[in-house]
């Protein structure tokens, strides 16, 4: 659930590959933000490209 209301409001979101009973340790979280913040660089350069193009 949280990964569907992260993605409502975000537009990205990840699960674990750990099943959700077991708690997820730190090296886990940070692989999951990496990878968010990586979507999150590609989305922001890909917007940045379209502008340029509109711009030009």
């Amino acid at each position: 659930m949280n990964a569907t209301m992260l993605a409502e409001h975000t537009g990205v979101a990840i699960r674990s590959k750990l099943p959700s009973e077991e708690v997820i340790g730190r090296s886990e979280i940070e692989s999951m933000v990496r990878k968010i913040m990586v979507v999150g660089e590609e989305r922001k350069n890909q917007s940045q490209g379209e502008d340029a193009e509109i711009m030009c």
